[in-house]
């Protein structure tokens, strides 16, 4: 029983979120680099070098110096922390067992082969807990800051997901290794999302009830709208089942899969376990994905959050019980409702008619609902993520903001320098970081041809500017442009 209890109590500890500051005081060689792999947060100046001997501290985030050039802070769970080191421990030092005496063999094996068992146990035992529904949107809209210098845009999307509780997919088209640098002050952490994408290029995010999905601009927006069309596809086979099947196609599931498999595969198990067939699987291509874990949901949208990053929806098949996979089609009406806040009826209604004179609105309320092409929904899900995910202290969209407006231009073998004050002399503030750069004042010398018509604010400024500079920002009242190429 004494066990038992003990085991318990280590169990819970595991499984507790703590912040921590690694600190590494004399770069201890077998614990620094174990420490520095976990922490991926940090950048490459902030890990020391790489010497034998040292040692290393565990202390509350709180009650450390975090300007420490050698430290980090970040959030893990104490499970995650010990298992992940306790797994590279063991490959770390099973080839130094070699020609020590064999007593000295025996207890390193004995301590190697316990740290690699507990680490297994603890990183096996648990499936990842998510928040979703209302909760997922309240973390959503709570304020914070975030800063980084030159991070994997893959581990600071994991470090958002382990300190939000958010899942975040990452779309397979996205660069994982894309350097991020951001200072974003105090501001929701869906606006921070925001600046993630626009620091990746054209890309954006969307959030569903179970996750946030970042990935091209486009695939982002559609998501919610094509799961929308999946779930209506399942709908339609509500008389082609029996009552259990359809419940159990309705029913959330469990979603993870090991490093290595195939999306096609993932797609087509999918569909089969829920009583159906699948025409056409060959038109997902050949692709093999890392290992993932999801939080629970219906088959439908398993499906279409794989299917999206291909350029593919679902829809009913030829046959009963059966669904189809075809190419996405942007020119298919739909229709939709979409709630805002009452304080921004007013300037979605201004907009609407800016963007696209002939849409019909009809409101009720709150709630617009449109019957219009997809490209139309996608811009309208844009247009309510910026709104609806923001925190009280983020100043909303004023009416006139460049974030609302829509851009034109052709231009004929014109400098980049000439666009620049063209874009000033229309009262469009272009902010260029270090322009008396030499390598700024070389870019600006540069000609460009462009022939844009009616396209979305930061769009077109990614277009027209970011094949020279590496970070193009767009603002509701001016575009920063930083780090020519």
């Amino acid at each position: 029983s004494r066990s038992n209890a003990a085991t318990e109590v280590l169990l819970g500890v595991l499984r507790t979120p703590v912040d921590l500051t690694v600190w590494f005081p004399c770069s201890g060689d077998l614990l620094t680099l174990g420490f520095a792999t976990l922490c991926r947060n940090s950048s490459p100046e902030s890990q020391p070098p790489h010497r034998r001997g040292g040692c290393f501290f565990l202390l509350p985030a709180q009650n450390f110096p975090t300007q420490h050039a050698n430290s980090v802070t970040t959030r893990y769970t104490s499970r995650t922390l010990f298992c992940d080191w306790s797994l590279w421990m063991v490959q770390r030092n099973h080839k130094r067992l070699a020609g020590r005496s064999m007593h000295a063999r025996w207890i390193s094996a004995g301590c190697l082969l316990l740290a690699g068992s507990l680490a297994a146990c603890c990183r096996g035992g648990d499936a990842l807990h998510f928040v979703t529904g209302n909760d997922l949107k309240s973390r959503l809209k709570s304020a914070t800051e975030w800063s980084c210098r030159d991070a994997p845009a893959a581990g600071q999307l994991q470090q958002f997901q382990e300190l939000t509780g958010v899942a975040v997919v990452l779309d397979r088209r996205i660069d994982r290794d894309h350097a991020l640098t951001l200072e974003t002050g105090f501001v929701s952490r869906g606006r921070i999302l925001g600046q993630f994408c626009d620091s990746l290029g054209d890309s954006g995010w969307s959030a569903t009830d179970q996750l946030v999905y970042v990935g091209p601009r486009d695939a982002a927006a559609r998501l919610p709208i094509l799961l929308d069309v999946g779930r209506e596809v399942t709908a339609s086979l509500r008389g082609q089942l029996t009552s259990a099947a359809y419940r159990r196609l309705l029913a959330a599931q469990a979603v993870r899969w090991e490093i290595l498999s195939e999306p096609r595969a993932l797609v087509q198990n999918a569909v089969v376990s829920a009583g159906l067939s699948c025409d056409h699987p060959e038109r997902v291509p050949h692709d093999v994905w890392d290992a993932a874990e999801w939080p629970p949901m219906p088959v439908s949208d398993q499906v279409t959050l794989i299917l999206n990053q291909f350029d593919l929806m679902l829809c009913p098949g030829s046959s009963p019980a059966s669904v189809d996979i075809v190419p996405v089609d942007p020119e298919r009406l739909l229709t939709r409702s979409y709630r805002f806040n009452r304080s921004a009826r007013d300037e979605v209604t201004q907009s609407c008619q800016r963007q696209f004179p002939t849409l019909k609105q009809h409101w009720v309320g709150n709630t617009l609902k449109v019957t219009a092409g997809l490209a139309q929904h996608i811009w309208l899900q844009t247009l309510w993520n910026q709104l609806d995910f923001a925190a009280p202290g983020d100043t909303p969209l004023p009416s006139d903001s460049l974030l609302s407006r829509n851009f034109s231009l052709r231009v004929e073998r014109s400098t980049l320098g000439q666009l620049v004050e063209y874009f000033r002399t229309n009262g469009i503030r272009v902010e260029i970081v270090d322009a008396d750069s030499r390598e700024a004042r070389r870019m600006l010398l540069t000609d460009v041809t462009l022939d844009l018509r009616s396209v979305p604010a930061e769009q077109f400024f990614s277009t027209v500017f970011g094949p020279y500079f590496e970070r193009v920002t767009v603002e509701a009242s001016r575009v920063v442009l930083q780090s020519p190429k």
